[in-house]
């Protein structure tokens, strides 16, 4: 029998729409969310509205590291007592669009390599090299990376066990996902262009794939409208 799986979602301060990205993910993962047992909360300051989930305190002590805030998150949740066996992790800036079964969810992976992340670009970029020269010093080599800014799915005993003793506190950090699934041994998936739909610019439109990732560009030049037309009604995790 395939056991559900606690759906965790590191939250930050830097909503500039107070948290209708939580809300419209909450409301997506109660509509279409297959085996998901409960919702846990890892925020320093969550939203005033929220009720029905679990919440962890945590805030972000790094600041040139945003993925080891993330990370940190996580693994408060990861090391809750009474969590799940397995996990999914996701964003805030991300929906479901159509039914996923979450304890199924494989690893997703964005085809980009080391190659096309320069050691001089941007901090993101670095993180994400530096990762995988970490797990390649490692003996594991990686043609692809796992920032794919879609939920991600961990065996939470495996996970924590791999993590013991990496510092992923240290300078600029690791990039979560691939950090992880590195670690596990995990070195394919399934590309993210078979299921995310992508919205990064002006006006972005929804084409019909599983799961939505955006950015601030894209939200606050009409997808954060049209997400709300899709989702008009509050979820269970809402006050009313």
């Amino acid at each position: 029998m395939i056991e559900p799986v606690d759906f965790i979602v590191p939250l930050g301060t830097g909503s500039l729409w107070h948290d209708d990205e939580l809300r419209l993910l909450l409301r997506s993962v109660e509509k279409y969310a297959i085996r998901c047992r409960r919702i846990i909360v890892v925020a320093s300051s969550p939203p005033e509205w929220l009720t029905n989930v679990k919440v962890i305190l945590r805030a972000d002590t790094f600041r040139h590291n945003k993925d080891g805030n993330i990370i940190r998150k996580v693994v408060a949740a990861a090391k809750d007592p009474e969590v799940s066996k397995h996990f999914v992790w996701s964003c805030d800036d991300c929906v479901l669009l159509q039914p996923l079964d979450l304890a199924n969810l494989p690893p997703i992976h964005n085809r980009r390599r080391k190659e096309q992340f320069p050691a001089d670009g941007s901090r993101w970029q670095r993180r994400v090299r530096r990762t995988l020269e970490f797990l390649e010093a490692r003996g594991v080599k990686l043609e692809c990376n796992f920032e794919s800014h879609t939920p991600q799915r961990f065996p939470t005993a495996d996970l924590l066990k791999m993590l013991d003793g990496v510092d992923y506190a240290n300078g600029i950090g690791y990039s979560i996902n691939t950090l992880f699934y590195g670690l596990l041994g995990i070195t394919r998936g399934m590309d993210q262009e078979l299921l995310k739909d992508t919205n990064e610019s002006r006006g972005s439109a929804l084409v019909g794939k599983p799961i939505c990732g955006y950015n601030d560009d894209a939200f606050a030049t009409g997808l954060r409208e049209k997400l709300f037309r899709l989702f008009p009604y509050p979820s269970k995790y809402e006050k009313v």
